[in-house]
């Protein structure tokens, strides 16, 4: 910058440029300071402000290791079952029922889920249930081919703090002699729709002590309930902790 400022002003800046700073790294600066200065009055500042990028990561990175911390703590708790993790529950609820030693129809078994428990009974099944999935509604699909509708009556009872969702935390499934496991999900398809009836999903919330009973609707193969070492499974949708009782 160059000439003078009118009578009255400070006196005049300085022609040019100001002094090269020195290369290398400035008092107080993690890093190296090159070139010139800028011309410039009063007020100007160099070397300027640290990048906003190192700014940002000053509380970035701490942020990121808190929230690492809380991932690592979950993970350590789930798998410390002795010491009370959620994976304990499997041989905690005196559950003994298997699949060659099945709860009778109509017997109650405690299953657990993380904090709270259902004590689950299992009706007697409805198979070959077509007639009835279609009196439901006109809509439902036939069973697919070699497979036959069954409705199956489930009664649970709900013990813990708040409430919960029996539709949500209870998964039915089919298990037949073979091993081969058939649920509400194999019905699950682009196209498809079933609608049984007084489905257990539609319940509505329970708190501690009330009773829900639905039916759970979906398709088996034809003939696999007499087939011997056929059973259902209730179990819980967050745990794994499960109930077997007898096909028939």
């Amino acid at each position: 910058m160059t000439g003078s400022y009118p009578t009255g002003y400070q006196a005049a800046y300085p022609t040019g440029n100001q002094a090269a700073y020195p290369t290398g790294y400035q008092a107080g600066w993690p890093y190296p300071q090159t070139g010139t200065a800028p011309s410039g009055g009063p007020g100007v500042t160099w070397p300027p402000a640290p990048p906003a990028r190192s700014r940002v990561l000053v509380w970035l990175v701490p942020s990121l290791v808190g929230v690492l911390a809380l991932v690592v703590g979950f993970v350590a708790g789930a798998l410390t079952a002795p010491f009370g993790g959620p994976l304990a529950v499997a041989w905690e609820s005196g559950n003994t029922t298997s699949r060659e030693q099945p709860a009778a129809l109509g017997t109650s078994v405690t299953i657990l889920d993380e904090g709270y428990e259902w004590e689950v009974t299992l009706g007697t099944p409805q198979y070959d249930a077509d007639d009835i999935v279609r009196d439901v509604d006109p809509l439902n699909d036939p069973a697919p081919d070699g497979q036959a509708y069954v409705v199956v009556p489930v009664t649970a009872t709900y013990h813990g703090p708040d409430r919960a969702n029996a539709g949500l935390d209870l998964w039915v499934s089919f298990v037949s002699a073979q091993g081969n496991s058939y649920d509400e999900a194999s019905l699950y398809t682009a196209d498809g729709y079933l609608m049984g009836p007084d489905p257990l999903y539609l319940t509505a919330d329970v708190f501690d002590g009330a009773t829900v009973t639905g039916n759970v609707t979906f398709a088996i193969p034809e003939g696999a309930q007499d087939e011997p070492g056929a059973v259902w499974l209730v179990a819980d949708a967050w745990t794994g902790d499960g109930a077997y009782f007898a096909a028939h």
